[in-house]
């Protein structure tokens, strides 16, 4: 929906100024709950030349990455002085799609590559760490919100870096942690709609975020289905999807996992979202009542370029980007 090189100077060295947005590869090793795997990275540079660098981390979702999606934002992004680090978190795990298997790639898995890869760009002396911010699709966006989480960061930061800016786009917010206490601001873009990542779970989460002091804003496009920013201008409808949008789990106080419509309590404290902290049991009879098959989704111009319009001025303010 919606090669690899080693890192070598090439990738380190800004040169002064561009005639075009140029693009780097490389990998970034992780080791996810003991599984080593390797996050493809793209870069996109701006074509002008900066002392230091803002950067913005594009996240594909659940249909894996799209030039058409994913370097489309980038090179807009390019045109505002960013510098856009595209992660591929299925290639080396031979996955194309989890809209089928939403486990094949967790969520929480795209996390942890994230902060991998975050790592790795501060060893770049031309990065403005207080400039880094993380930007979604669907499951991408998931990825986005879950590390403005201050648990979450403690978790997987290994060196302590964090994003300064959050821009989930047609995030699910199913998965609502209890420590909503953002360190850095959010702004969600929604689909007024999208029936696979239901707008108002995400808009009631957000309460939960000002409720803590958090900077916090949601954008609602009325037409948006979800991935609005597709290239197919058609509403498409695939009933093998697996719908998790009235799946709301609830962090409780104590770190356990409630499934709101069953009330069971799926995982136990300590773990996070860490799929070896679930009760099978009631995990099971949880997913059996909530989970779904089918949604819609499907492109729309208007809705695409409102909203790159707001995230260009989203980044201008937040990275002080401002003419």
């Amino acid at each position: 929906m919606r090669l690899i090189i080693a890192v070598t100077a090439v990738l380190f060295a800004a040169q002064a100024a561009f005639a075009a947005p140029l693009k780097e590869h490389f990998a970034v090793e992780t080791n996810y709950n003991g599984q080593r795997s390797k996050v493809s990275v793209h870069t996109v540079f701006p074509d002008i030349g900066l002392d230091k660098y803002p950067v913005m981390f594009i996240v594909h979702g659940s249909g894996g990455q799209s030039h058409s999606r994913e370097l489309w934002y980038a090179q807009k992004l390019a045109e505002l002085g960013v510098w856009s680090v595209i992660t591929d978190h299925f290639r080396y795990r031979g996955v194309e799609s989890t809209a089928y298997d939403q486990a094949a790639v967790s969520t929480d898995n795209m996390v942890y590559d994230a902060f991998k890869v975050l790592d790795r760009i501060a060893e770049n002396p031309k990065v403005d760490m207080s400039r880094v911010g993380i930007m979604g699709f669907s499951k991408g966006g998931s990825t986005s919100l879950h590390a403005a989480i201050p648990s979450v960061i403690k978790q997987y930061s290994e060196n302590g870096h964090r994003f300064a800016l959050h821009i989930p786009l047609y995030p699910g917010c199913t998965n609502q942690y209890f420590d909503t206490n953002a360190p850095a601001p959010i702004y969600m873009l929604l689909g007024g709609k999208d029936d696979y990542a239901d707008p108002n779970v995400c808009l009631s989460y957000a309460k939960k975020f000002e409720a803590k002091g958090s900077k916090i804003k949601t954008i609602v496009y009325p037409e948006g289905l979800h991935a609005w920013d597709s290239t197919k201008e058609e509403v498409i409808y695939d009933r093998r999807i697996q719908n998790y949008a009235k799946c709301v789990m609830e962090q409780q106080a104590d770190g356990s996992w409630k499934e709101s419509l069953t009330g069971l309590t799926v995982m136990s404290a300590g773990m996070g979202l860490n799929p070896r902290a679930n009760i099978p049991a009631n995990m099971g009879r949880a997913m059996g009542a909530c989970r779904t098959y089918g949604a819609h989704y499907g492109g729309n111009a208007d809705v695409k370029y409102d909203a790159l319009w707001d995230i260009k001025k989203i980044v201008e303010t937040e990275f002080g980007l401002a003419q």
